[in-house]
């Protein structure tokens, strides 16, 4: 339950520290630091909660766009009560500070669209109750933790971590894209069972698309475009029952295009553009009824175009330019009533 007593003065401190270091009195709504010393009553964003019916603590706070300036004082790590904290969108810089290491009760921290720093610290591997993480768009360099053991959303997309992806077994959306992550991508992610959301594009990755992603038929959406990816499309990605959209474009992907990606019942968009792939075109991928967007312009298919004279499909954009498919053009395409673009 929510109080309105005074937190114990560490708590205290620490958010006066976070004030003065985070230049508190530009900020939009600033603390009345000068006229109430507690923090419980009146302070936007802060969140005090009654534990064990003895002490409020401090355990929620939500800074959101607030102006924040500067940087995160260590004594942060001093609010052991914060269940969550949102620190985005503000331009808070410098490294985190070890301390938050401390904040074992944390379930979600957002610190996305800052100017932080530097590696993350080690100790955030401590942080065992953390189930959501937002740190895009800053400067984070070097790897990301190993060992999360509740993190089932995680977005650092934006940041320059480098590195191998070691995934946490209880992923469910993991974001780490235009970051510079490299070698191969771990079988393991193929067993995730949770795990709906991948989006790894614009990193340096490499090696084969394992056969394993087959086993994660959670997946809504896969996005490995912009890579260094090689070798064919593995067959057991028709097994991805859910997935909706396929985003392998720009690696250098070869061999044919599996037949049996037109059997993918959800599938809404798939994009396989700027890759090495030949072959023809299967015509089975025109039975997938759900599919809206076809791009697979610029690779080496080739033959003529099939279909049925009957299309099941309601596509809208089909790019298939700069390849070296020949022979007319199918009469079915004519029967497509949301056929937007065709090149």
């Amino acid at each position: 339950m929510t109080c309105t007593t005074s937190p114990p003065v560490s708590e205290l401190d620490a958010l006066l520290d976070l004030y003065d270091a985070a230049g508190g009195s530009n900020w939009q709504s600033p603390w009345p630091v000068s006229t109430s010393a507690n923090p419980c009553v009146g302070w936007t964003g802060v969140t005090c909660t009654l534990i064990n019916n003895v002490t409020c603590h401090v355990t929620s706070l939500t800074l959101k766009g607030k102006g924040l300036v500067g940087t995160v004082a260590p004594s942060f790590g001093n609010l052991t009560q914060l269940t969550s904290v949102d620190l985005s969108l503000n331009l808070l810089g410098g490294p985190l500070p070890p301390e938050l290491g401390n904040l074992g009760r944390l379930t979600s921290m957002d610190l996305q669209t800052n100017l932080f720093t530097g590696t993350l610290p080690v100790s955030l591997s401590n942080l065992g109750s953390l189930t959501s993480c937002d740190i895009a768009n800053n400067r984070f360099t070097g790897p990301l933790p190993s060992v999360w053991p509740a993190m089932s959303n995680l977005d650092a997309h934006g940041n320059t971590f480098s590195g191998s992806l070691t995934p946490t077994l209880s992923l469910n959306h993991i974001d780490l894209s235009n970051n510079d992550l490299s070698g191969e991508l771990p079988a393991s992610l193929g067993y995730l069972d949770s795990l709906q959301l991948i989006e790894l594009d614009g990193n340096v990755l490499s090696g084969q698309i394992p056969d394993s992603l087959g086993n994660a038929t959670a997946l809504t959406q896969l996005d490995l475009h912009k890579n260094s990816l090689y070798g064919t499309l593995p067959a057991s990605l028709s097994n991805l029952i859910k997935l909706r959209v396929l985003e392998l474009d720009g690696n250098t992907l070869t061999g044919a295009i599996p037949a049996s990606l037109g059997q993918l019942p959800a599938l809404q968009s798939l994009y396989l553009f700027e890759n090495v792939l030949s072959g023809s075109l299967p015509s089975a991928i025109f039975s997938a009824k759900k599919l809206r967007q076809l791009y697979a312009q610029e690779n080496y298919l080739m033959g003529s175009l099939s279909m049925s004279t009957t299309p099941t499909t309601a596509i809208h954009i089909v790019s298939l330019y700069h390849n070296s498919l020949t022979g007319p053009l199918p009469t079915g395409l004519c029967h497509i009533a949301g056929l937007q673009t065709l090149d």
